[in-house]
């Protein structure tokens, strides 16, 4: 089996990110030799293109997965075998903002593309739970699932307004839509969940949500 890693980076990347990624590969291949992993990182500014060139790339090898790994990012080096092990087409953790009110990203939508509400990841949250959308900080996608939206002659990242709540959306969530149109189900893994962190001034997470 192959396994694409997809780095998408600005300048510099969190010396806990660099830490984990190391640490997770180590212990892959430690264990699961079988995998032949492939690292990809796509530097820059404009995040739906370098997702798009990362896929390129990972469509161009001929991986079975792609394993998305935001660089602002610190998880446990088990993570990939544990996202694998679900046997889903796309699974990711519910990782929280890093900035001003702390929330979860994990959502549901309504068709026009606004967030109905968030959802929590709570110390009682356990196992997989199916939702809408979710960002893409730490996320496994099976390559059926690109090789699908690709051959519908859409992009694969973009954004989406929601005019009723002045909100422009993610490529993520837009990916994570076009997915659940073409007949994927999202999953977060609420375990893994609790163990990621999103850097910014301090890592955060989920025991930082706000009421």
């Amino acid at each position: 089996m192959k396994v694409g890693i997809a780095f998408p980076a600005r300048d510099m990347v969190h010396a806990d990110f660099a830490f984990s990624a190391m640490a997770m590969v180590a212990r892959t291949a430690a264990l699961r030799p079988d995998l032949a992993l492939y690292t990809f990182m796509e530097p820059g500014t404009m995040i739906f293109n370098q997702r798009i060139k990362l896929a390129d790339n990972c469509l161009r090898v001929g991986v079975d997965y792609v394993l998305w790994l935001d660089t602002d990012m610190a998880f446990p080096s088990d993570t990939l075998l544990r996202l694998l092990a679900h046997g889903r087409d796309i699974v990711a953790a519910n990782c929280t903002t890093r900035a001003g009110k702390i929330i979860p990203v994990a959502s549901d939508l309504a068709e026009s593309g606004a967030i109905k509400r968030r959802i929590p990841t709570t110390p009682e949250s356990a196992g997989l739970e199916a939702v809408n959308a979710v960002g893409m900080g730490v996320m496994l996608t099976s390559i059926g699932v690109l090789k699908e939206l690709r051959a519908r002659s859409e992009p694969l990242f973009w954004f989406r307004y929601s005019q009723e709540q002045n909100l422009v959306t993610s490529e993520d969530f837009y990916f994570c839509t076009n997915a659940t149109a073409a007949g994927f189900q999202v999953w977060i893994d609420h375990d893994l969940s609790k163990q990621v962190k999103h850097i910014g001034i301090f890592p955060f997470g989920h025991e930082h949500v706000a009421p």
